[in-house]
């Protein structure tokens, strides 16, 4: 159990890093560039009406998965997601996915003269294939921004344990029973007209039992022999 909470916590302090963050998001750049080219370079060939048409189609491919997957992780996660607003976030999501589609067709039709042998149910499986895949791409990155919550809500756990419990450890070290307190300081009253050296011996023990809870037991570490001794 220690050992988890320990790892939870160096996971939590690695994320509030601004390097993990920076290398979170050159990996997030290097999937959707990786991705947006196998969508582009990987279809049959069509004639474009610019040159390097692929080029500006996959621009555009980058540019449309970019916005989309950074809306969702900065915009739609905090505000709908980590609240539960389930509904919000994925009517959210299929609107995004809705205008991104309708820009990517726009995109298709200025750059590619579409032939006159491309059917409907052809264009019809590949906006509902590039809709599925934009759908599920900016799904998936939401993984990112609800680990790091659990993370830093875990570190927050942690150092809300902590606190408390060294709250308490102070509690009791400056806490005197004052039951024991006045039986003491009663036994030394009645012990002082018969028995003056066990009245002293009494009244000297409690004044080093006070000054070690005024002094010793306030320091985070105490050597366990003093601590026995009292």
């Amino acid at each position: 159990m220690a050992l988890l909470k320990e790892i939870n916590k160096k996971i939590g302090t690695q994320i509030q890093t601004g390097g993990f963050h920076r290398m979170g998001d050159l990996l997030l750049l290097c999937i959707i560039v990786v991705l947006t080219m196998e969508m582009v370079y990987n279809t049959g060939s069509v004639h474009g009406r610019l040159t390097n048409a692929r080029f500006y189609e996959w621009m555009a491919y980058f540019i449309v998965f970019t916005c989309a997957v950074y809306i969702n992780a900065r915009l739609l996660v905090p505000r709908f997601l980590l609240r539960n607003k389930l509904s919000g976030y994925f009517a959210s999501i299929g609107l995004c996915v809705f205008l991104l589609m309708l820009f990517i067709i726009l995109v298709q039709n200025t750059l590619y003269d579409v032939p006159k042998s491309y059917r409907l149910t052809s264009l019809c499986f590949n906006i509902a294939g590039n809709m599925l895949l934009l759908g599920l791409t900016i799904a998936s990155t939401s993984v990112v921004p609800l680990f790091r919550c659990w993370a830093e809500n875990s570190r927050r756990v942690s150092e809300l344990e902590k606190t408390t419990a060294e709250a308490e450890l102070q509690q009791l070290k400056s806490q005197i029973n004052p039951h024991f307190l006045f039986n003491t300081l009663n036994n030394a009253n009645i012990k002082a007209e018969q028995e003056p050296q066990l009245a002293y011996a009494i009244l000297s023990r409690l004044e080093n039992l006070l000054g070690y809870q005024l002094s010793e037991s306030s320091q985070e570490k105490v050597l366990i022999r003093n601590e026995i001794s009292f």
